[in-house]
């Protein structure tokens, strides 16, 4: 006995099986020298805030000492979420990186 969830299923089968997968998501790339220790923070990112572009340890750090780790850091203020009053003196808001 069929019912309704087995029949998308065997519809979305054979609609994969004619036309190939449902999920085409194009290949995105970073240029090198994007994020070169893989940390999850854009080099120009790290740069601009006193921290080691090599070091992927630091994204685990605390650069203000408040709890949040560099990547939170990160991360908070690509979304919009943190103001600028944390940045270290001599650092730069950069707004959109990694966007």
């Amino acid at each position: 006995m069929e019912d309704q969830t087995d029949v998308l299923l065997i519809v979305a089968c054979v609609i994969e099986s004619e036309y190939g997968s449902f999920y085409a998501y194009p290949e995105v790339t970073r240029a090198a020298g994007y994020d070169t220790d893989s940390d999850g923070m854009p080099d120009v990112w790290e740069i601009a805030h006193g921290l080691d572009k090599d070091d992927a340890t630091d994204r685990n750090d605390d650069m203000v000492g408040d709890g949040w780790t560099n990547l939170e850091y990160y991360l908070n203020q690509v979304a919009g979420d943190y103001p600028a009053f944390w940045l270290p003196r001599g650092s730069q808001m950069l707004t959109g990186v990694g966007r």
